[in-house]
């Protein structure tokens, strides 16, 4: 038999800024049933200042977000500041602070300031 878990649906607000965001984001966290690790592959930012993620391997709990660039530019690579993720499923919201750069060869690794629900 085949079980289906259904998936978590994230919102991820990253900071206000004038600069265009060439970055991906990935994140990691447990399990609802289990409490085994997981994670969201890395998905591309592209200048978007709000987007949605999806687990189907069901993470219930986000212990960090890694962020790395992925262009070239010095100007695209602004992500200092809040950065807000709501399970919307779960109703909970996790709130990271960057404070680095982003870099292509040394990604950003957060973990959370503040937990809500």
């Amino acid at each position: 038999t085949l079980a289906f878990q259904k998936g978590h649906y994230f919102i991820i607000d990253l900071p206000k800024s004038d600069k265009k965001i060439d970055a991906e984001i990935s994140l990691i966290g447990e399990r609802v049933v289990d409490g085994e690790s997981c994670f969201i592959p890395f998905q591309e930012i592209n200048g978007r200042k709000s987007f949605s993620m999806a687990s189907v391997s069901g993470i219930g709990t986000l212990s960090r977000v890694i962020i790395k660039k992925v262009g070239d530019q010095s100007d695209s690579d602004c992500i200092i500041g809040e950065i807000t993720v709501t399970d919307i499923y779960l109703g909970k919201k996790w709130t990271f602070n960057c404070t680095d750069f982003t870099d292509k060869n040394n990604p950003v690794e957060l973990e959370p300031v503040k937990i809500i629900g």
